[in-house]
């Protein structure tokens, strides 16, 4: 009789920044953005099926996932015409828009109060998704870490090398691009970004926020963050 221990998917939860997300992959390429915010549903099933689990991941876990959490993070005031392709793709949406005249949001915060929540949550969630190159978030996967949960961030273009550090798993952009989106190195989507390396060009700096079409991230305090997720 066999010992193998018997394999059961990671219980994940999901946190979209989409501002941030969408505005990245815009500046690589307009076809690649609207695919990302239009047709969530085939980046999801790559996510769920086919990306490895992160290192030390618990025993047992497969390398699929149950997206137990799934909550997309939008200013309505800019990307309300993609709603309705969250909500398909059984999304909780999240309104976050602009709280002060130059247009900043509150995501990072109620992301970051949400995971803490989860973190606490009487269903044990064994990885924390993050879908944003904020560095901000740098603090919370850091107490995820010490809470010995697994983390797992998409970061379109540049992120921090602290950023980088802090997590399990960092998602290459380019694999996203090609096996969540659906485009390779031969779709004529990459022309659109102006050379001849396709979309997997990294132009996007900083946390990819693009001031012509979505309103900057609110900064953190830095004593209220560290009071926030103090271990």
């Amino acid at each position: 009789m066999s010992s193998r221990t018997p394999e059961f998917p990671m219980k994940s939860a999901l946190f979209v920044d989409f501002d941030n997300v969408y505005s990245g992959l815009r500046r690589l390429d307009p076809e690649i953005a609207d695919r990302f915010a239009q047709q969530p549903m085939r980046w999801i099933e790559w996510l769920t099926r086919s990306l490895p689990a992160p290192p030390h991941a618990p025993p047992g876990a497969a390398s699929s996932r149950r997206l137990l959490v799934r909550r997309c993070y939008l200013n309505p005031q800019a990307y309300q015409r993609f709603r309705p392709a969250f909500n398909r793709a059984g999304f909780e949406i999240i309104d976050c828009p602009p709280m002060t005249s130059e247009g900043k949001t509150s995501t990072d915060i109620h992301m970051v109060l949400d995971i803490v929540d989860l973190l606490q949550h009487e269903v044990h969630y064994d990885e924390f998704i993050v879908f944003s190159a904020d560095a901000d978030f740098t603090p919370v996967l850091r107490k995820l870490r010490r809470w010995d949960r697994r983390t797992t961030v998409l970061a379109i273009g540049f992120p921090s090398a602290a950023y980088q550090a802090s997590a399990d798993l960092l998602i290459d952009q380019d694999e996203f691009v090609r096996g969540g989106l659906g485009f390779d190195e031969a779709d004529d989507a990459g022309d659109g970004a102006g050379d001849d390396t396709g979309p997997t060009d990294r132009r996007a700096e900083g946390s990819g926020d693009d001031p012509d079409t979505a309103a900057p991230a609110v900064s953190f305090d830095p004593v209220a963050l560290a009071d926030l997720i103090r271990a």
